[in-house]
């Protein structure tokens, strides 16, 4: 009887294993064969032009297995987005949006669908340069997406609501930043600002009691013009912070706060409480 048994967890392991060699060399395949970086960045960047006032180009984009093992994830790479808001031909400095060197998002699909949770194990993003600017008259370049009127009457707004009460929670694990820089060009008001070589590292969690951010941000330097007049420079800063809301308590904690200036650090930590009297 024992041996029997035996016998029979050695055949159901062999069964799996070999279920698994399928699985993964199936993966490969497709991978390698069938969703190439050379056929799904067209695709990508036709369906992104379709939905955004702007033009996104990319080096490539490649559906990750193996490095994010046992998750799927996404890797853009070499990526710019310029925006139409302001003119649809000949384009200028100004109406290109961002660049990046390399952008990673690993998620988890299958806790939307069996728990309604979206679940974001990584999103990393390398050598990213922001340009938002405006002109004289208002107009912005970051202004993308398309306006209300151009949506089917009620369509998109009953779609997103119908998802935000769908989703029982959010969860950001792990979120990187590195070699950022953004750059704020204000014609209307004549502010620039500027942002050099940011660093990010974020992890979030949003559900319907409580919820918490953890994030440590720093800087090299911070530029600040108005009405042609240096305001600030050479400022380098760092914050990190950890917080707690607490619906049921009503509640705000700050945990473990730290707030930098040019090397002067300043400790913070403490609680918000909603007054009840």
């Amino acid at each position: 009887m024992i041996h029997r048994s035996l016998v029979l967890r050695e055949r159901i392991t062999a069964i799996v294993g070999a279920a698994l060699l399928l699985l993964l060399v199936g993966t490969a395949v497709v991978l390698n064969f069938v969703f190439t970086p050379s056929k799904l960045t067209p695709v990508v960047e036709r369906i992104a032009d379709r939905s955004l006032n702007a033009r996104l180009r990319m080096g490539g984009v490649e559906l990750t297995f193996f490095s994010t093992f046992p998750r799927f994830g996404v890797k853009l790479t070499d990526g710019t987005l310029v925006s139409t808001a302001l003119r649809d031909t000949l384009w200028q400095r100004t109406d290109t949006l961002l660049t990046f060197r390399k952008a990673v998002l690993v998620f988890n699909p299958v806790s939307y669908l069996r728990h309604r949770k979206i679940d974001i194990l990584k999103l990393s993003l390398d050598s990213a340069d922001v340009y938002a600017f405006r002109d004289g008259t208002g107009r912005a370049n970051w202004d993308i997406l398309p306006s209300a009127d151009t949506l089917a009457s009620g369509t998109a707004a009953d779609t997103t609501a119908d998802t935000v009460r769908t989703v029982s929670e959010i969860s950001v694990r792990h979120v990187a930043l590195r070699h950022g820089s953004v750059t704020f060009d204000d014609r209307e008001t004549k502010v620039f600002a500027n942002i050099r070589d940011a660093g990010l590292r974020l992890r979030a969690r949003l559900g319907e009691g409580h919820s918490m951010l953890a994030l440590d941000f720093r800087n090299r330097n911070i530029l600040f013009w108005q009405d042609g007049e240096l305001l600030v420079n050479r400022v380098a800063t760092r914050l990190r912070a950890s917080v707690e809301l607490d619906r049921a308590q009503r509640t705000l904690t700050l945990h473990d706060a730290l707030l930098g200036i040019n090397g002067t650090e300043l400790d913070l930590t403490g609680t918000v409480r909603r007054d009840t009297a």
